[in-house]
C-alpha cells in the first residue's frame, strides 16, 4: 500500500514539474513577443495538471499567463 502511495506521489510530482517546464517556456516566448507560441506553451502546461488538484493556484497562474498572451494578440 505504501509503495502505491509513493508511486502516485512521484507521478503527481512529475505532472507538476512538466507543467512548470511548459510554463517557463511560455515565459520565454512571451518575453520575446512570440505570443502565439507562449499561448501554446501555457495550454500545454494546463494539460499537464491533474484535474483533481486540491489547490488550483497553479492552474490559475497558467490561465492568467495565457490570458495575458491573448490580450497582447488582440491589443
Amino acid at each position: 500500500m505504501l509503495l502505491l502511495i509513493l508511486f502516485f506521489v512521484c507521478l503527481f510530482k512529475g505532472f507538476i514539474e512538466k507543467a512548470e517546464y511548459y510554463n517557463n517556456r511560455g515565459k520565454v516566448e512571451f518575453q520575446e513577443s512570440r505570443f502565439e507560441n507562449a499561448c501554446q506553451q501555457y495550454t500545454s502546461a494546463l494539460k499537464c495538471l491533474p484535474s483533481n488538484l486540491e489547490k488550483d493556484d497553479q492552474r490559475n497562474k497558467y490561465l492568467c499567463n495565457r490570458a495575458a498572451c491573448y490580450l497582447k494578440l488582440v491589443g
